[in-house]
């Protein structure tokens, strides 16, 4: 903002307070997990979310760290999606 602004007024107290502490919390990866694969049409998604979790920290843990690996949330919905479409193949 401009400080030295000259038409400027302070803003309520009620929206100061409203914005003042705001948490943020890691996301359950393994729950994630779970519905994109009963999205995707897999019956056994709570099992395959535990082994997939799993399966992802060893590889965080155990690869180097370096930038073209992605440990988000954008690669578990890219192999839930794989995962779905082999299903659909397969049927």
């Amino acid at each position: 903002m401009n400080p030295g602004y000259e038409g400027r007024t302070a803003l309520p107290k009620e929206i100061l307070e409203e914005f003042s502490d705001k948490k943020v919390t890691t996301p359950e990866h393994q729950a994630i997990a779970e519905m994109l694969f009963y999205s995707e049409g897999l019956t056994e998604g709570e099992e395959l979310s535990k082994s997939f979790f799993s399966l992802m920290e060893y590889f965080k843990e155990s690869l180097s760290k370096q930038m073209q690996y992605d440990w988000g949330l954008r690669s578990y919905k890219a192999v839930a999606r794989i995962a779905g479409n082999l299903i659909q193949c397969d049927s």
